[in-house]
């Protein structure tokens, strides 16, 4: 149930509170900004051990968004309460959910802080059943990129998306779609398996091998027609199944060196595993 818990006024303005949540039920995340501070904090708790903040109204659209569609949260006076279910949540095996929302405002009315916390109960069963499912997004997620769906950007990463990367990419999804394009043009079958994946909480780290082969150009570098293995581990951090951030750490070193573009070193020990990288 939603208690919302106002603080840093004696007048609460209520009707901020109900056209906020109205308009972020409806779909209309724009219209909810509407009501939030420039530099407001919200802070999302499905996972008691990690909580999520998003700070500026940027991250918290991609945070509004991350519930939609199919947000069910009725809007009301600010000591009402509620329930909470949307389409996330059902996979957690959470058809609805008790919580709790604290707010304060800034000094002209809007929304300054805002924290939705699920149960103590609830909040338990949805974090139990979190990693498995946030790992098949990724499972998804990759099947869906061999397959040169890259649809799937958009899909999975929220407009709010951060890339941590070394690749000359441009920022945010978009960025990531493009890299994806530049692959299939100078790789067209390229193809990564998953070798592990590993969960906790609200993140998923995972262990690949790319394998593409070289057939037009690349960084520069014209088509070769060489076979490449490369070793890749990445790190995505979700919200309610979509990605907000992800970290990203390959063996480029070793793709040149494949690609002849980059001499190998006189004397290499290959350990089990790593054969076939350099």
């Amino acid at each position: 149930m939603t208690a919302l818990v106002l603080m840093m006024m004696t007048a609460v303005p209520a009707d901020t509170v109900q056209a906020f949540e109205r308009a972020w039920v409806s779909g209309d995340v724009t219209k909810a900004l509407v009501h939030v501070s420039d530099n407001a904090r919200f802070t999302f708790v499905l996972d008691p051990a990690a909580p999520q903040t998003f700070e500026g109204k940027g991250q918290i659209a991609g945070l509004l968004v991350s519930f939609l569609p199919g947000l069910e949260l009725s809007p009301g006076e600010p000591a009402a309460t509620r329930r909470i279910a949307y389409p996330w949540l059902k996979r957690l095996g959470l058809e609805r959910a008790e919580a709790t929302v604290e707010l304060t405002f800034a000094s002209d009315g809007r929304i300054a802080t805002y924290r939705l916390s699920l149960s103590p109960e609830d909040a338990a069963r949805a974090a139990a059943a979190q990693p498995e499912q946030n790992k098949a997004v990724v499972r998804r997620y990759y099947d869906e990129v061999n397959r040169k769906n890259f649809a799937v950007v958009d899909e999975v990463l929220l407009p709010s998306f951060v890339q941590h990367s070394m690749v000359a990419v441009s920022p945010g999804r978009e960025g990531v779609a493009a890299l994806y394009r530049e692959l299939q043009a100078a790789f067209p079958d390229f193809h990564f398996a998953l070798d592990d994946l590993i969960a906790d909480g609200n993140q998923v780290a995972v262990r690949m091998t790319g394998r593409y082969t070289h057939k037009g150009e690349f960084l520069g570098i014209p088509p070769t027609g060489k076979a490449i293995a490369l070793l890749k581990m990445d790190i995505f951090r979700f919200v309610n199944g979509r990605c907000v951030e992800h970290w990203d750490a390959a063996d480029r070193l070793g793709l040149l060196q494949q690609l002849g573009v980059v001499p190998k070193l006189p004397r290499w020990n290959y350990l089990p595993g790593y054969e076939g990288f350099r």
